[in-house]
């Protein structure tokens, strides 16, 4: 299996998107990935961070237990689907 094979299964979440599924500030997640809490990817200047669906979903079962799982990138790489959109 190829990276680009991996990259296709695991896909990479942005930090917006882990704040907006969280309910907490980007700033919070940054600070996360800077205490190396949750482990991130720079992909340049411009690209900024990137988080694998699986070190979010480690994450986030350690960290957020109460939260009830979410559907994450179903539908496309890197697209978030949660619980209340799959019951409409």
């Amino acid at each position: 299996m190829t990276d680009t094979d991996d990259d296709a299964l695991d896909p990479y979440l942005t930090v917006q998107e882990i704040a907006k599924l969280l309910k907490v500030h980007e700033w919070t997640v940054r600070e996360w990935v800077k205490r190396r809490d949750l482990k991130a990817f720079r992909l340049g200047d411009a690209a900024g961070l990137r988080i694998r669906r699986s070190d979010f979903l480690r994450f986030r079962d350690v960290r957020f237990t109460d939260l009830e799982p979410a559907k994450i990138g179903k539908s496309s790489p890197g697209e978030v689907i949660t619980t209340e959109e799959t019951n409409s």
